[in-house]
């Protein structure tokens, strides 16, 4: 980020928008630098291109977070069970998942708020 002639590095949080308005997108941003910047300031960034093919991908909603902590609800064998798990990038509603998921876990989008860890619940049926 290049601001009053001052560099820093950091990496994108969260992006906000999409590409119909005229490739402007609102970005969260997490420096590293120990100077303290107000929020909503306007800045030229030079975002390098991110793509990961394998990215495992999930519905924003479905996180809760706590403090600086991240977790979400799966279900197996009819129970549920809390995982904390860390977060990548997140783009519109969905948010990549860096550890603590597996592809194959069916995670809690409706009703996570309402369970907990251990619960026996029934699955319906899509």
């Amino acid at each position: 980020m290049l601001y009053k002639g001052r560099t820093h590095t950091g990496h994108v949080t969260e992006v906000y928008g999409s590409e119909d308005n005229d490739y402007m997108f609102r970005v969260k941003i997490s420096l590293k630098t120990d100077k303290v910047y107000k929020n909503g300031l306007m800045a030229s960034v030079l975002v390098p291109t991110y793509e990961n093919e394998s990215a495992l991908l999930i519905d924003t909603r479905a996180i809760i977070n706590y403090g600086n902590d991240a977790y979400v609800y799966t279900v197996e064998n009819e129970k549920v069970i809390k995982k904390s798990i860390e977060t990548g990038m997140t783009v519109k509603d969905k948010t990549e998942v860096l550890s603590g998921l597996k592809p194959d876990d069916e995670v809690l989008v409706k009703g996570q708020y309402s369970v907990y860890d251990g619960q026996s619940v029934l699955v319906a049926k899509k």
